[in-house]
């Protein structure tokens, strides 16, 4: 573990069930941390959870510094990662995937097979290259699953969230998005043998 998770779990073994050790605590902190804030120390309200960690550590980080601590901003990005990664194939799938679709345009009048074919190699590509990139993201997963306590998004001691879960719905979006491009380009290729429009 890294020193300062060691030390914070430390010093919450050492708190637990300890009301002279976290008066004793909030009487240091008080006095550094109403100078630093330029305010009064009775102003500051200061309280640590019985595991140890700093319960109102928003209120004194809003104290000090005039701003909201925003812990929310990792579990956003985690989410719109997620999000994301959750509607890739389908997104393929639907057609919505941003591309310039002028030359299959002209060859949908022009020469219906061509068009085809071309679809064909741009969804066999995505499907191969999204194979490889799922094939060197599961290190990273199983990396995240053996050691959560050094993969982690946030800030130890205040706020922490596993990535494994994440690397999980990524590479399970990456797997079902690689299987999407495969099956459209077999699609395509029956359809171009097949003379289709």
């Amino acid at each position: 573990e890294p020193a300062d998770v060691a030390t914070a779990l430390r010093l919450s073994e050492l708190m637990r069930d300890s009301e002279d050790l976290h008066g004793r605590l909030v009487d240091l902190v008080r006095p550094q941390l109403a100078a630093l804030s330029q305010r009064s120390p009775a102003e500051l309200e200061i309280s640590l959870e019985a595991d140890g960690k700093l319960d109102e550590f928003k209120s004194v980080f809003r104290d000090i510094t005039g701003k909201e601590w925003d812990d929310r901003k990792e579990l956003v990005a985690f989410s719109i990662v997620g999000i994301v990664f959750l509607q890739l194939a389908h997104t393929l799938r639907s057609g919505s995937m941003t591309r310039s679709d002028v030359l299959l345009n002209v060859l949908q009048r022009k020469a219906p097979a061509a068009r085809h074919v071309l679809l064909g190699l741009f969804h066999l590509t995505g499907g191969v290259l999204l194979a490889i990139v799922a094939w060197k993201f599961w290190p990273s997963l199983q990396q995240a699953w053996a050691f959560p306590a050094r993969h982690f998004m946030g800030n130890p001691g205040f706020f922490m969230i596993s990535q494994w879960p994440l690397f999980a719905i990524m590479l399970a979006g990456i797997a079902t998005t690689a299987a999407q491009f495969l099956i459209m380009a077999a699609g395509d290729f029956r359809r171009a043998a097949g003379g289709a429009r």
